[in-house]
């Protein structure tokens, strides 16, 4: 059950507090709630099955669990329970080491009413949030950084380092937020408090396996039956969709709900697609079209004409008050709402698949500090990125991932304090901006002692890090606009477990990305999707896209008055928003401008509401200058599907701008 939770630890509270954090869940839907002495809590979506009373604690469950029936048994109680209710158990045999065992994507909130304890923990995959501000004695808690906005006394101010790295498109510390004082919980993390003490531990450590023995074709054969179980688990029959592109990884989903579970158990056969036909570059309409002719699926596909990214992010700033991580909502969004109307609730995609079957290239670091400089070279050849560059080039990769991979932790530190922050901070930043971002540099972070660098850097790019929790945090909320849930069948505790227990040099190959994938996949995805080694980017739709806002935005941004001049140099912005300046997300000798400007442009948006609240509304009720999207609908059935979810009557050709 998707809930969102908002609650307050106060040593002062009066009675009114109860009432202030129900009205923090205001945006989310009506709350129920409890104070009991310095805490209250609220949540939506109906009572919880466990309300506490007595010796039994409090329990709210935010997401699903996958195995709440191995968690009934453990504790000794009768199957079929509600998970709040087993989670009762579960913590009266187990107490705070309940939460390493728990799967799927969750927060979980036990009030222990007998100690006086409190626990807040998140998942281990960055999969469902909660955002914590500790101030003194007092704590705040919540779903999302809006929940915490209500609860504060009064608005914080920016963090400079987020906002630096943010502009910089660099991954943020993953505790941070844009907001200062305002901490994300990380992944595998809790909230304590006992005796009126608050701490943020870490309940959960990933662990490496021993190396997973057999020939190629039996680990393969291996890696299917897990992925196929990851799939399963996150599938509610009847109210779960894939929303198909048309590469390997949501395509495997797809193939692997067809072919491999039983009906009561798989994803609806409609799938969902966005489409580029004006843009040969973006567009993928030829392979969606080949996955569900030979699948036997149906389609209903958005097609966008043209569309700005403005609107979209606007929406997206007026719904959660930071601004997004991704450019597409602008289309994305009437495709969830169709989606949405078609009667699913439950949507999955294959994001994370490149980072989690994909190859680490830090395992070349781990080659050279074992004295082996050939087998270094040779590994890298066998990327499809390298497999025939110059040797030049060859060299300056085995350089970087090599030798520069290989450097402790505590180097890199030293070599930064030394060279100043002017070779990896970007020369656009003000003076105070570039200070702050280099003060939160952690890059190298994810380098632990004793432990094999590709391993470490996965743990960090999958589960722990800044990147997964930005990741998913833009998709979840991107989904909960539309009305959906979205989950994650990559981001499994279990398959990454399996995954990082198979040879690291599986992954490699020159010619494929993700080959065992590939190979596991054999007689389930379509060849033409299996065997194709080119992957299709946005950039070129983008561009348009981009181009398409400037006449709004490029006033604004090179305005006396933009807030962006605090963090930047006020030449470099006139520059980059000069009108003859060539916006293009390619990679530039003067880097990725359309992205920059992006990232400006959002930051801009997001710092006027600051000082505005209504800067987003008053910006979306705008006749002029704002480019919304124009596409179309359409629903497509492969010859002899049996496609449960029938077109609405303008689901055919229906036209949006």
């Amino acid at each position: 059950m998707i809930r969102a939770i908002a609650g307050v630890y106060d040593p002062n509270a009066t009675d009114a507090l109860r009432a202030r954090v129900v009205s923090a869940l205001e945006p989310d839907g009506a709350a129920e709630a409890i104070q009991d002495g310095p805490l209250a809590v609220a949540w939506t979506a109906g009572p919880t099955s466990s309300p506490g009373g007595g010796e039994e604690p409090l329990c709210v469950l935010d997401g699903h669990l996958t195995n709440v029936g191995e968690l009934a048994e453990r504790a000794g109680l009768a199957p079929g329970q509600d998970p709040e209710r087993v989670l009762v158990g579960v913590y009266a045999r187990f107490g705070e080491g309940m939460f390493e065992q728990l799967r799927g994507d969750w927060v979980v909130l036990v009030w222990d009413r007998r100690t006086r304890r409190l626990l807040v923990a998140r998942d281990q995959v960055n999969a469902r949030p909660l955002f914590v501000r500790i101030a003194g004695d007092r704590v705040l808690f919540g779903s999302e950084v809006r929940n915490l906005l209500r609860l504060v006394d009064r608005r914080p101010a920016p963090d400079r380092g987020a906002v630096a790295r943010w502009l910089g498109h660099s991954r943020l510390p993953p505790n941070r937020t844009l907001y200062d004082g305002i901490t994300r919980l990380q992944a595998g993390h809790l909230l304590r408090i006992v005796d009126g003490r608050a701490a943020l531990r870490r309940y959960w450590t990933p662990v490496l396996g021993p190396r997973l023995d057999g020939s190629r074709e039996d680990l393969a054969a291996q890696l299917r039956a897990h992925v196929i179980s990851a799939v399963e688990r996150r599938c509610e029959p009847g109210v779960t969709a894939i929303t198909l592109s048309g590469g390997l990884d949501s395509t495997t989903l797809a193939a692997v709900s067809t072919r491999c579970l039983p009906p009561e158990r798989a994803a609806g056969r409609t799938t969902y697609s966005m489409t580029f036909p004006g843009d040969a570059g973006s567009d993928e309409t030829e392979q969606i079209d080949t996955t569900i002719a030979e699948l036997g699926l149906a389609n209903t596909r958005i097609a966008v004409e043209s569309s700005g990214i403005l609107s979209g992010s606007l929406e997206y700033l007026r719904t959660w008050e930071l601004p997004p991580t991704a450019t597409t909502l602008a289309y994305w969004l009437p495709l969830g709402h169709r989606i949405a109307e078609d009667g699913i609730r439950i949507i999955l995609d294959g994001e994370d698949g490149d980072d989690l079957f994909g190859y680490s290239p830090w395992l070349a670091a781990d080659l050279l500090r074992q004295g082996r400089p050939l087998a270094m070279l040779r590994l890298l050849r066998r990327t499809p990125e390298l497999s025939d560059v110059p040797t030049r080039r060859m060299l300056a990769s085995a350089y970087r991932l090599g030798v520069k991979g290989s450097m402790p932790h505590v180097v890199h530190n030293v070599m930064r304090r030394v060279r100043g922050p002017g070779v990896t901070v970007p020369a656009w930043l003000n003076d105070a901006s570039a200070r702050a971002y280099d003060e939160s540099e952690v890059s190298w972070q994810w380098k632990l002692p004793g432990q094999p660098l590709w391993w470490t850097s996965r743990v960090d790019t999958l589960m722990t890090g800044g990147f997964p929790a930005s990741l998913f945090d833009h998709a979840r909320r991107r989904a909960a606009m539309a009305g959906l849930e979205r989950r994650h069948p990559y981001a499994d505790v279990d398959l990454f477990g399996f995954v990082d227990r198979l040879p690291p040099e599986l992954a490699f190959d020159a010619t494929f990305n993700r080959p065992l994938l590939r190979q596991s996949m054999a007689g389930l995805v379509p060849d033409r999707i299996r065997l194709q080694a080119r992957k299709m980017d946005l950039n070129t739709f983008v561009d348009r896209c981009i181009a398409a806002d400037l006449p709004i935005m490029r006033p604004l941004m090179r305005a006396d008055d933009a807030e962006v001049r605090a963090y930047v140099r006020p030449e470099a912005l006139q520059e980059l928003f000069a009108p003859t300046t060539v916006l293009t997300t390619t990679r530039t000798s003067h880097g990725h401008l359309g992205f920059r400007a992006w990232r400006l442009m959002e930051m801009e948006c997001w710092l006027r509401s600051q000082e505005r609240p209504t800067f987003a509304d008053d910006m979306l009720a705008r006749a002029d200058g704002l480019a919304r999207p124009v596409y179309t609908f359409a629903h497509v059935v492969a010859p002899g599907a049996d496609a449960e979810r029938k077109p609405t009557a303008d689901q055919g050709a229906s036209r949006g701008a």
